[in-house]
C-alpha cells in the first residue's frame, strides 16, 4: 500500500533503539507521515534513520513528568491525534501513569493500564496461564529473607532469579549490583548471598525453576491481534544466541514454524482481552515435551522486524487497522530467516571466547542462509554508520583502559623491584 492510497497519519516513537528503528522502517509505504523518533539520547543510532525525524525529549524513565509535559505540548502542531508507540517497559509504565491525559492528544499504542499490569506482573500472568492449563515454571515469590527461607525446601536448583516487574532491576542502584535482567543461581548458598546483596535496594523478586536445555529451546510467538474484529497476524521463531547466554536478550533469532505454541498463545491473548502487538516467549522442556510459558511483552520488542522480513509486518498491520485502512493478508514465509543484532552479536562472540557458553560454530551457523540485520539497511545506512562509530569508540576506550591497567601493573612491579633492591643495598 502506498502513502497515496491511505490517509496520512503522524506517528511518534519513544526511543529509537532496535525496536523503534524497526517500527519506523515497518511503517513505510502505509500512510504514516510524518514519523518522529523522540528520546533523551541524542546519539542513539535509530535517530539517524531517513524514515523518521529525531526530536530531543525527556526520558520516560528518568523524567516522566517532564516527558508528559513535552508530549502534550508537542501534540499541538498536529491536526489529528498522532499514534504514540512505546518501545520499552519503562515506556509502558509511563503510559499507564499518564494514560488519560495522553489519550486526549494521542492514540496510545498500548493496552489499558489494568491489562498491562496483569501482564507485566508475572504473578498475575501466571495465574491466568494456570487457569488456561498453560505450563509455566515452578515459581517462588519473595518479599523478604524470611520468604526465601520458607521456599528453601521447594526450590529445585539451578534456579533463575528475576524481578517481578522488569523495570525494577533497571533502576541504577539495582542495576549496579545485578548487571543482568535475570541471574542463574546454582545452589541455595549462592542464592542467599545474592539476595543479601540486593535486599536493601529491592527485596521483591521471584525465583523460578530453570528449565534445562539450550537457548535454542526458547521460542517466540509474535503477533498483532484485534479482539473486536478477530483480526490476527502472527509469526513464530526460535532464539539461537543470547547475550548473556541463558539469561539475556536475543542477539540472533530465527523465524521458523513452531506450531505447538500458536493455540496456547491465542488462548492467552483472548483470555487477557489483549489487543495490539505482543511477544510471548516459551521454552521447550524436553523432559516432558511441554512448551513452558516464560514471559509476555505487551508491546513491540527488539526482534519484531524479523516478522516483516518473514512476511508479517506487524507495524504495518497495526497502523492500518488503527487508522481504518484495509489490513492485507499476511502469513509467515516457510523459509528460515535470522535476525542479527550486529553490536550484540559481536559483543556476545567476544565474550564467548572467554566464557565458552556456546560452541564457536553456533555463531557461524547463525549467519547461514537469509539474514535480517537489526541496524544496517542498504536504503537506510546512516544508523549503521552511527552504530559503527559508537562501537569503534567503545572498543578504543576499552583498549586504552586495558593498556593503562597493564602499564600500571608493570609500573607497580618495577617500583616494587627497585624498592626491594634499594633495601638490600
Amino acid at each position: 500500500m502506498t502513502p497515496n492510497s491511505h490517509r496520512s497519519r503522524p506517528v511518534v516513537i519513544l526511543n529509537m533503539h532496535y525496536t523503534g528503528l524497526a517500527i519506523a522502517r515497518g511503517l513505510q509505504e502505509c500512510g504514516a507521515a510524518p514519523v518522529y523518533g523522540v528520546g533523551g539520547n541524542e546519539t542513539m543510532f535509530g535517530n539517524f534513520s531517513r524514515y523518521c525525524k529525531y526530536v530531543r525529549c525527556p526520558d520516560t524513565e528518568v523524567a516522566p513528568d517532564q516527558c508528559r509535559d513535552f508530549l502534550m505540548k508537542f501534540s499541538n502542531q498536529f491536526d489529528t491525534r498522532p499514534l504514540l508507540f512505546p518501545t520499552r517497559d519503562h515506556d509502558l509504565q509511563f503510559l499507564s501513569k499518564f494514560h488519560n491525559e495522553l489519550e486526549e492528544r494521542y492514540v496510545v499504542i498500548a493496552a489499558p493500564p489494568q491489562i498491562l499490569q496483569t501482564i507485566l506482573n508475572k504473578a498475575s500472568l501466571y495465574r491466568v496461564a494456570h487457569e488456561l492449563g498453560i505450563p509455566y515454571p515452578a515459581t517462588a515469590w519473595v518479599n523478604s529473607h524470611a520468604d526465601m527461607e520458607r521456599a528453601k525446601d521447594e526450590l529445585l536448583f539451578p534456579v533463575i532469579v528475576k524481578p517481578v516487574y522488569t523495570t525494577q532491576w533497571r533502576r541504577r542502584e539495582v542495576w549496579e549490583i545485578v548487571r543482568h535482567k535475570a541471574v542463574i543461581v546454582q545452589d541455595y548458598d549462592e542464592l542467599r548471598r545474592f539476595y543479601a546483596r540486593i535486599e536493601h535496594v529491592d527485596p521483591v523478586i521471584h525465583i523460578q525453576e530453570f528449565i534445562p536445555g539450550a537457548d535454542a529451546n526458547l521460542v517466540v510467538f509474535g503477533s498483532y491481534v484485534n479482539p473486536k474484529s478477530k483480526l490476527t497476524r502472527y509469526f513464530t521463531g526460535r532464539k539461537l544466541l543470547q547475550y548473556p547466554a541463558r539469561s539475556g536478550t536475543g542477539v540472533a533469532v530465527q523465524a521458523c514454524p513452531v506450531p505447538d505454541i500458536v493455540e496456547p498463545s491465542r488462548k492467552l491473548l483472548a483470555r487477557l482481552g489483549y489487543g495490539g502487538v505482543s511477544e510471548i516467549e516459551y521454552k521447550h522442556d524436553r523432559r516432558n515435551g511441554n512448551y513452558v510459558l516464560i514471559e509476555m511483552n505487551p508491546r513491540f520488542w527488539d526482534q519484531h522486524g524479523l516478522g516483516a522480513a518473514a512476511g508479517v509486518n506487524l507495524a504495518q498491520c497495526l497502523f492500518l487497522d488503527v487508522t481504518g485502512g484495509p489490513v492485507p493478508e499476511q502469513s509467515q514465509n516457510p523459509g528460515r530467516i535470522t535476525w542479527i543484532a550486529e553490536d550484540g552479536y559481536v559483543v556476545s562472540f567476544l565474550s564467548n571466547l572467554k566464557t565458552g557458553s556456546y560452541p564457536v560454530g553456533d555463531y557461524f551457523r547463525a549467519l547461514k542462509g537469509r539474514t535480517a540485520l537489526a541496524v544496517f539497511e542498504r536504503r537506510d545506512w546512516r544508523p549503521a554508520v552511527s552504530l559503527a562509530a559508537r562501537l569503534i569508540r567503545d572498543i578504543a576506550k576499552d583498549v586504552c583502559c586495558r593498556v593503562a591497567a597493564i602499564a600500571s601493573r608493570l609500573a607497580t612491579g618495577l617500583l616494587s623491584a627497585l624498592s626491594g633492591r634499594n633495601k638490600r643495598n
